[in-house]
């Protein structure tokens, strides 16, 4: 589990997007940001104000955007779209995003067997994987 940069810090980014987000409390917000985390694509980016490193997480298929700093702390939470952390700077998005299309279209049949396989003990749909599910299958091999 990873650690907001405070307390408070975590309550007020809940205050500022809890509701886009659909969450009541501040423990379902940091839920959301967790699972970010754990299901997102991870990439690299600068803090506009700051201009220190930062890693991003990216999930595609809910919008959700979690970031962290050099401590692994999380900063901030929220809604957005691939434009906007493709247009971070110095962003690896697309970079990242390449990379797994490559790995992919270069490991057709592990990616498919594999996902056909799984498909039919976890009803994963064989049409396609999300970077998500290619970074846990690369994970466990």
């Amino acid at each position: 589990m990873v650690d907001w940069k405070t307390r408070k810090h975590l309550e007020d980014h809940f205050g500022e997007h809890h509701r886009e987000l659909r969450v009541r409390s501040s423990a379902e917000y940091d839920a959301s940001a967790q699972e970010t985390i754990e299901i997102g694509v991870r990439f690299t980016f600068r803090d506009r104000i700051t201009v220190e490193p930062r890693s991003g997480y990216f999930h595609r298929d809910t919008s959700r955007f979690t970031a962290t700093d050099l401590d692994g702390l999380i900063r901030t939470h929220f809604l957005t779209d691939e434009a906007h952390v493709a247009g971070l700077p110095r962003s690896t998005w697309r970079t990242t995003c390449a990379e797994r299309r490559h790995l992919r279209s270069s490991l057709p049949f592990f990616v498919v067997g594999r996902e056909l396989q799984l498909s039919r003990h976890a009803g994963w749909h064989s049409g396609g994987i999300s970077f998500a599910r290619c970074d846990r299958m690369l994970a466990s091999m």
